[in-house]
Protein backbone atom coordinates (compact mmCIF):
# COMPACT_ATOMS: atom_id res chain seq x y z
CA UNK A 1 0.00 0.00 0.00
CA UNK A 2 3.05 2.14 0.81
CA UNK A 3 4.59 1.50 -2.88
CA UNK A 4 1.62 2.54 -4.12
CA UNK A 5 0.94 5.96 -2.71
CA UNK A 6 4.56 6.98 -3.54
CA UNK A 7 4.28 5.67 -6.92
CA UNK A 8 1.10 8.07 -6.81
CA UNK A 9 2.77 10.59 -5.45
CA UNK A 10 5.95 10.25 -7.81
CA UNK A 11 2.94 10.85 -11.08
CA UNK A 12 1.66 14.05 -9.37
CA UNK A 13 5.48 15.62 -9.16
CA UNK A 14 6.12 14.24 -12.64
CA UNK A 15 2.86 16.34 -13.98
CA UNK A 16 3.29 19.24 -11.87
CA UNK A 17 7.20 19.49 -13.34
CA UNK A 18 5.57 18.70 -16.97
CA UNK A 19 2.89 21.75 -16.27
CA UNK A 20 5.53 24.16 -14.91
CA UNK A 21 7.58 23.37 -17.93
CA UNK A 22 4.85 24.23 -20.07
CA UNK A 23 4.20 26.80 -18.15
CA UNK A 24 7.56 28.67 -18.88
CA UNK A 25 7.49 27.88 -22.83
CA UNK A 26 7.04 31.39 -23.49
CA UNK A 27 9.33 32.35 -25.95
CA UNK A 28 9.76 28.55 -27.51
CA UNK A 29 7.74 25.28 -28.30
CA UNK A 30 9.09 22.32 -30.29
CA UNK A 31 7.26 20.57 -33.36
CA UNK A 32 8.47 18.11 -36.17
CA UNK A 33 9.47 18.75 -39.82
CA UNK A 34 7.41 17.51 -42.68
CA UNK A 35 6.22 17.84 -45.86
CA UNK A 36 3.47 17.98 -48.44
CA UNK A 37 3.20 14.52 -49.77
CA UNK A 38 1.45 13.88 -53.09
CA UNK A 39 -0.83 10.99 -53.87
CA UNK A 40 -0.51 9.29 -57.44
CA UNK A 41 -3.56 7.13 -58.36
CA UNK A 42 -5.68 6.97 -61.29
CA UNK A 43 -9.42 7.78 -61.47
CA UNK A 44 -10.47 4.58 -63.61
CA UNK A 45 -9.69 1.37 -62.98
CA UNK A 46 -6.09 0.41 -64.44
CA UNK A 47 -3.84 -2.46 -64.13
CA UNK A 48 0.07 -1.66 -63.46
CA UNK A 49 2.06 -2.19 -66.59
CA UNK A 50 5.58 -0.98 -64.69
CA UNK A 51 6.81 0.91 -61.56
CA UNK A 52 10.52 1.77 -62.64
CA UNK A 53 10.76 3.46 -58.74
CA UNK A 54 11.20 1.90 -55.42
CA UNK A 55 10.64 3.45 -51.92
CA UNK A 56 13.49 5.79 -51.13
CA UNK A 57 14.67 6.67 -54.20
CA UNK A 58 15.31 10.06 -55.15
CA UNK A 59 13.51 11.48 -58.83
CA UNK A 60 13.62 14.65 -60.95
CA UNK A 61 10.78 16.30 -62.72
CA UNK A 62 9.71 14.99 -65.61
CA UNK A 63 11.42 11.24 -64.33
CA UNK A 64 8.93 8.24 -65.04
CA UNK A 65 7.04 7.08 -62.39
CA UNK A 66 4.66 4.88 -63.28
CA UNK A 67 2.92 3.14 -66.43
CA UNK A 68 -0.42 2.42 -66.47
CA UNK A 69 -3.04 0.34 -68.67
CA UNK A 70 -6.77 0.57 -68.84
CA UNK A 71 -8.38 -2.25 -71.15
CA UNK A 72 -11.64 -0.74 -70.28
CA UNK A 73 -10.29 2.53 -71.94
CA UNK A 74 -9.01 1.20 -74.65
CA UNK A 75 -12.00 -1.12 -75.92
CA UNK A 76 -13.79 2.29 -76.04
CA UNK A 77 -10.97 3.90 -77.89
CA UNK A 78 -11.32 1.15 -80.19
CA UNK A 79 -15.24 1.10 -80.38
CA UNK A 80 -15.47 4.91 -81.08
CA UNK A 81 -12.88 4.83 -83.78
CA UNK A 82 -14.74 2.04 -85.27
CA UNK A 83 -17.99 3.63 -85.29
CA UNK A 84 -16.17 7.35 -86.66
CA UNK A 85 -14.59 5.37 -89.24
CA UNK A 86 -17.98 3.84 -90.41
CA UNK A 87 -19.44 7.05 -90.08
CA UNK A 88 -17.11 9.23 -92.53
CA UNK A 89 -17.09 6.21 -95.02
CA UNK A 90 -20.66 7.08 -94.65
CA UNK A 91 -20.62 10.83 -94.99
CA UNK A 92 -18.28 10.24 -98.10
CA UNK A 93 -21.03 8.14 -100.05
CA UNK A 94 -23.98 10.40 -99.13
CA UNK A 95 -21.33 13.26 -100.44
CA UNK A 96 -21.08 11.53 -103.74
CA UNK A 97 -24.87 10.87 -103.88
CA UNK A 98 -25.78 14.05 -102.97
CA UNK A 99 -23.24 15.74 -105.77
CA UNK A 100 -24.17 13.22 -108.13
CA UNK A 101 -28.20 14.16 -107.53
CA UNK A 102 -27.27 17.79 -107.75
CA UNK A 103 -25.52 17.77 -111.01
CA UNK A 104 -28.29 15.65 -112.55
CA UNK A 105 -30.69 18.60 -111.19
CA UNK A 106 -28.66 21.45 -112.56
CA UNK A 107 -29.21 19.61 -115.67
CA UNK A 108 -32.51 19.39 -116.09
CA UNK A 109 -32.97 22.87 -114.42
CA UNK A 110 -30.59 24.08 -116.97
CA UNK A 111 -33.04 22.49 -120.06
CA UNK A 112 -36.00 22.78 -118.43
CA UNK A 113 -35.01 26.81 -118.33
CA UNK A 114 -34.32 26.46 -121.95
CA UNK A 115 -37.34 25.59 -123.01
CA UNK A 116 -39.52 27.79 -120.76
CA UNK A 117 -36.97 30.52 -122.09
CA UNK A 118 -37.99 29.57 -125.73
CA UNK A 119 -41.48 29.60 -125.35
CA UNK A 120 -41.24 32.86 -123.97
CA UNK A 121 -39.39 34.08 -126.79
CA UNK A 122 -41.92 32.63 -129.24
CA UNK A 123 -45.02 34.17 -127.19
CA UNK A 124 -42.80 37.55 -127.52
CA UNK A 125 -42.29 37.18 -131.32
CA UNK A 126 -46.16 36.17 -131.95
CA UNK A 127 -47.01 39.35 -129.95
CA UNK A 128 -44.88 41.56 -132.17
CA UNK A 129 -46.27 40.04 -135.26
CA UNK A 130 -50.07 40.80 -134.10
CA UNK A 131 -48.88 44.50 -132.90
CA UNK A 132 -47.67 44.73 -136.62
CA UNK A 133 -50.58 43.49 -138.50
CA UNK A 134 -53.30 45.37 -136.28
CA UNK A 135 -50.72 49.21 -136.56
CA UNK A 136 -52.68 50.05 -139.46
CA UNK A 137 -56.40 48.81 -138.72
CA UNK A 138 -57.44 51.87 -137.39
CA UNK A 139 -60.90 50.98 -136.74
CA UNK A 140 -60.34 48.38 -133.96
CA UNK A 141 -59.50 49.25 -130.42
CA UNK A 142 -56.24 48.21 -129.52
CA UNK A 143 -54.12 47.77 -126.34
CA UNK A 144 -50.63 50.41 -125.97
CA UNK A 145 -49.05 46.90 -127.70
CA UNK A 146 -50.99 46.71 -130.67
CA UNK A 147 -52.82 43.41 -129.71
CA UNK A 148 -56.45 43.87 -130.25
CA UNK A 149 -58.30 44.75 -127.38
CA UNK A 150 -61.14 42.50 -125.88
CA UNK A 151 -63.29 42.60 -122.57
CA UNK A 152 -60.70 40.23 -121.03
CA UNK A 153 -56.63 40.42 -120.02
CA UNK A 154 -54.45 40.07 -123.46
CA UNK A 155 -53.78 36.07 -123.25
CA UNK A 156 -50.37 35.81 -124.97
CA UNK A 157 -49.57 38.26 -122.20
CA UNK A 158 -50.74 35.98 -119.47
CA UNK A 159 -49.49 33.07 -120.90
CA UNK A 160 -45.82 34.98 -120.89
CA UNK A 161 -46.33 35.90 -117.25
CA UNK A 162 -46.98 32.77 -116.14
CA UNK A 163 -44.01 30.92 -118.06
CA UNK A 164 -41.61 33.87 -116.37
CA UNK A 165 -43.33 32.98 -113.00
CA UNK A 166 -42.39 29.30 -114.14
CA UNK A 167 -39.20 29.87 -115.04
CA UNK A 168 -38.17 32.52 -111.92
CA UNK A 169 -39.28 28.42 -109.99
CA UNK A 170 -37.28 26.30 -112.06
CA UNK A 171 -33.90 29.07 -111.34
CA UNK A 172 -34.61 28.10 -107.74
CA UNK A 173 -34.84 25.01 -107.04
CA UNK A 174 -35.17 23.89 -103.57
CA UNK A 175 -34.01 20.51 -103.97
CA UNK A 176 -30.62 21.74 -105.38
CA UNK A 177 -30.23 24.16 -102.34
CA UNK A 178 -31.06 21.86 -99.73
CA UNK A 179 -28.64 19.73 -100.92
CA UNK A 180 -25.99 21.98 -101.65
CA UNK A 181 -26.24 23.40 -97.77
CA UNK A 182 -26.15 19.50 -96.32
CA UNK A 183 -22.75 19.48 -98.23
CA UNK A 184 -21.29 22.62 -96.66
CA UNK A 185 -22.91 21.24 -92.64
CA UNK A 186 -20.51 18.47 -91.03
CA UNK A 187 -22.02 15.86 -89.44
CA UNK A 188 -23.21 16.19 -85.73
CA UNK A 189 -22.89 12.74 -85.16
CA UNK A 190 -18.95 12.97 -86.49
CA UNK A 191 -18.02 15.93 -84.54
CA UNK A 192 -19.55 14.55 -81.24
CA UNK A 193 -17.22 11.25 -81.64
CA UNK A 194 -14.15 13.36 -82.91
CA UNK A 195 -14.59 15.17 -78.97
CA UNK A 196 -15.32 11.89 -77.47
CA UNK A 197 -12.16 10.12 -78.83
CA UNK A 198 -9.84 13.16 -78.20
CA UNK A 199 -11.30 13.19 -74.41
CA UNK A 200 -10.35 9.35 -74.16
CA UNK A 201 -7.01 9.76 -75.95
CA UNK A 202 -6.08 12.35 -73.37
CA UNK A 203 -7.12 10.16 -70.69
CA UNK A 204 -4.91 7.49 -72.19
CA UNK A 205 -2.09 9.42 -72.28
CA UNK A 206 -2.36 10.51 -68.54
CA UNK A 207 -1.55 6.55 -67.75
CA UNK A 208 2.35 7.75 -68.28
CA UNK A 209 2.64 9.25 -65.35
CA UNK A 210 5.79 11.53 -64.67
CA UNK A 211 6.96 13.16 -61.53
CA UNK A 212 5.94 16.84 -61.51
CA UNK A 213 8.78 17.57 -58.84
CA UNK A 214 12.34 17.03 -57.63
CA UNK A 215 11.48 14.32 -54.58
CA UNK A 216 11.90 11.44 -52.75
CA UNK A 217 9.32 8.28 -53.52
CA UNK A 218 7.50 7.57 -50.11
CA UNK A 219 5.42 4.85 -50.41
CA UNK A 220 4.78 1.82 -53.18
CA UNK A 221 1.86 0.28 -52.82
CA UNK A 222 1.34 -2.34 -55.45
CA UNK A 223 3.34 -4.32 -58.18
CA UNK A 224 3.62 -4.81 -61.73
CA UNK A 225 0.97 -6.78 -63.30
CA UNK A 226 -1.68 -5.61 -60.41
CA UNK A 227 -5.00 -4.18 -60.66
CA UNK A 228 -6.09 -1.27 -59.17
CA UNK A 229 -9.22 0.34 -58.31
CA UNK A 230 -10.40 3.43 -59.20
CA UNK A 231 -8.63 6.66 -56.64
CA UNK A 232 -6.50 4.16 -54.80
CA UNK A 233 -3.20 5.57 -53.81
CA UNK A 234 -0.48 3.60 -55.70
CA UNK A 235 2.63 5.79 -55.18
CA UNK A 236 3.41 8.66 -52.73
CA UNK A 237 5.75 11.31 -53.30
CA UNK A 238 7.19 13.98 -50.87
CA UNK A 239 9.99 16.84 -51.69
CA UNK A 240 13.35 15.94 -50.55
CA UNK A 241 13.43 18.51 -47.77
CA UNK A 242 10.58 19.52 -45.34
CA UNK A 243 7.75 22.03 -46.62
CA UNK A 244 6.58 23.34 -43.20
CA UNK A 245 7.25 22.70 -39.01
CA UNK A 246 4.30 21.22 -37.40
CA UNK A 247 4.79 22.84 -33.84
CA UNK A 248 2.37 22.71 -30.41
CA UNK A 249 1.67 25.18 -27.91
CA UNK A 250 0.79 23.40 -24.48
CA UNK A 251 -2.18 24.55 -23.31
CA UNK A 252 -1.41 25.61 -20.16
CA UNK A 253 1.59 27.87 -21.81
CA UNK A 254 1.53 31.79 -21.62
CA UNK A 255 2.90 32.65 -25.17
CA UNK A 256 1.17 34.74 -27.48
CA UNK A 257 1.90 33.85 -31.24
CA UNK A 258 -0.09 35.27 -35.01
CA UNK A 259 0.43 34.21 -38.48
CA UNK A 260 3.15 35.97 -40.36
CA UNK A 261 5.25 36.18 -37.29
CA UNK A 262 9.03 35.45 -37.83
CA UNK A 263 10.49 33.03 -35.76
CA UNK A 264 13.66 30.67 -35.59
CA UNK A 265 13.73 26.83 -36.23
CA UNK A 266 16.27 25.02 -34.50
CA UNK A 267 17.84 21.52 -34.95
CA UNK A 268 18.07 19.72 -31.67
CA UNK A 269 20.76 17.97 -32.97
CA UNK A 270 22.64 21.67 -32.80
CA UNK A 271 23.75 21.33 -36.94
CA UNK A 272 21.87 24.05 -38.01
CA UNK A 273 18.76 26.46 -37.90
CA UNK A 274 16.80 28.00 -40.22
CA UNK A 275 14.29 31.24 -40.77
CA UNK A 276 10.49 30.15 -40.70
CA UNK A 277 7.19 31.91 -40.75
CA UNK A 278 4.04 31.08 -39.07
CA UNK A 279 1.48 30.41 -41.35
CA UNK A 280 -1.45 29.30 -39.02
CA UNK A 281 -2.76 28.73 -35.27
CA UNK A 282 -5.18 26.32 -34.34
CA UNK A 283 -8.33 27.54 -33.10
CA UNK A 284 -8.57 24.87 -30.68
CA UNK A 285 -6.63 22.16 -28.40
CA UNK A 286 -5.81 18.80 -29.95
CA UNK A 287 -3.89 16.14 -28.64
CA UNK A 288 0.00 16.34 -28.72
CA UNK A 289 1.57 13.40 -30.89
CA UNK A 290 3.46 11.08 -28.68
CA UNK A 291 6.93 12.20 -30.05
CA UNK A 292 6.76 15.90 -28.59
CA UNK A 293 5.26 14.08 -24.85
CA UNK A 294 7.66 14.51 -21.98
CA UNK A 295 6.35 11.46 -20.81
CA UNK A 296 5.03 9.05 -23.89
CA UNK A 297 2.63 7.25 -21.77
CA UNK A 298 1.09 10.92 -20.25
CA UNK A 299 -1.47 12.53 -22.66
CA UNK A 300 -1.06 16.10 -23.52
CA UNK A 301 -2.99 18.91 -24.99
CA UNK A 302 -1.89 22.12 -27.11
CA UNK A 303 -2.67 24.19 -30.23
CA UNK A 304 -1.22 23.40 -33.58
CA UNK A 305 0.96 25.96 -35.39
CA UNK A 306 2.26 25.82 -39.08
CA UNK A 307 5.40 27.34 -39.66
CA UNK A 308 6.41 27.60 -43.35
CA UNK A 309 10.21 26.95 -43.49
CA UNK A 310 12.46 27.35 -47.14
CA UNK A 311 12.52 24.22 -49.45
CA UNK A 312 16.45 24.19 -49.59
CA UNK A 313 17.10 23.44 -46.06
CA UNK A 314 19.03 20.78 -44.12
CA UNK A 315 16.59 19.76 -42.11
CA UNK A 316 15.37 15.47 -42.21
CA UNK A 317 12.21 14.83 -42.63
CA UNK A 318 10.21 13.85 -39.73
CA UNK A 319 13.06 15.61 -37.52
CA UNK A 320 12.07 16.79 -34.26
CA UNK A 321 12.95 20.79 -34.06
CA UNK A 322 12.62 23.44 -31.68
CA UNK A 323 10.18 26.71 -32.72
CA UNK A 324 11.86 30.25 -30.79
CA UNK A 325 10.28 33.75 -31.88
Amino acid sequence: MKRLYIAWIAALITLVGITLTYRGETTSFYGIADTVEVVINSEISVEIMDIPVVQGQLVNKGDTLLKLASQELTLEINEISHELDEYKAQQQVNTKLSRSEILKLQNEQAQKAMEITAEIEQLEAQLAMNKNLTSELKSIKKDPDGAIANDGSNPIKIQIANLRKELEVVLNQSRVNVLQSGLNMPGQPVNFLKQRLELLLEKQKNLLICAQIDGVIGSVDFKEGQKVSPFTPIITLHRKAPSFIKGYIHENALNAISVGQSVRVYSLSGKSSIEGRVVGVGSRIVEYPVRLRKMQSVLMWGREVTVRVPEDNPLLLGEKVRIAY
